[in-house]
């Protein structure tokens, strides 16, 4: 884990530098900044709050070939950004919004195989944070990190799971409703750009992270927040700074 936090301050780095040369890019900032809270670590005095590690394909989306009225049914988003929004709004206003639209949709069913993917992924994770304080017994270190039994560890993995998943399928739905997409060539050329920003090749990077550069995507779901940040640019126009 410890490459993986280096890896995830030099991704940081490079999102700031990206937001500096994209100084008029409202929406390549807001995409930076965004990703750098999902990869941030925070660290408490009892607790280290869970950096969120995802798993896409890469030439496929996921929820691809999902019937999206079967598992969502999203608000009138259109009177809530009517409601909400001004003519010089922030980044951090338009995200907001979009939060309230997420608050607002009904989840009417949980897809099985991407709540099972999540609720395995955040396992992972605090698992390999066992293993980073070097703990001998994972129930012992729930207790003590988390204040969990181990019951109440196993509902709060499937509240989390199901959290993210309700963001997703309202994220792809809007996608679908506003008729926008990520193709694989925008995918690519941003992980590219990380390449680029560290100087490697993409076996360099293998070598010294341990996985791909397409493999650190999937993992970080690059592909979803480039996605989220069209459907923020497509949902608000030119409103905004």
């Amino acid at each position: 884990m410890g490459g993986g936090i280096l890896l995830i301050r030099k991704v940081c780095v490079f999102m700031e530098k990206e937001n500096n040369r994209n100084d008029k890019c409202n929406k390549c900032n807001k995409f930076n900044n965004r990703v750098k809270y999902i990869l941030l670590v925070l660290f408490g005095s009892a607790f280290i709050c869970a950096a969120f590690f995802i798993k896409y394909m890469f030439y496929s989306e996921p929820y691809e070939g999902y019937d999206m009225t079967d598992y969502v049914a999203l608000p009138d988003y259109g009177e809530i950004i009517e409601a909400n929004s001004s003519d010089n709004m922030t980044d951090e206003e338009k995200s907001d919004i979009l939060q309230e639209i997420i608050i607002q949709t009904e989840i009417l069913n949980y897809p099985e195989k991407e709540t099972a993917k999540w609720k395995k992924l955040y396992d992972e994770y605090y698992r390999g944070l066992a293993e980073d304080y070097q703990a001998e017994d994972f129930t012992a270190f729930i207790s003590e990190m988390l204040g969990m039994s181990e019951s109440e560890y196993e509902e709060f993995l499937e509240a989390e799971a199901r959290h993210t998943v309700a963001e997703e399928l309202c994220i792809y739905s809007l996608a679908e409703e506003t008729e926008v997409e990520v193709s694989d060539q925008e995918y690519r050329q941003f992980l590219n750009g990380i390449l680029e920003q560290f100087n490697m090749t993409e076996e360099e990077f293998r070598d010294s992270y341990g996985k791909s550069i397409t493999e650190y995507g999937e993992e970080n779901g690059i592909r979803t927040q480039l996605l989220k940040e069209k459907v923020i640019n497509e949902l608000f126009g030119g409103k905004g700074e």
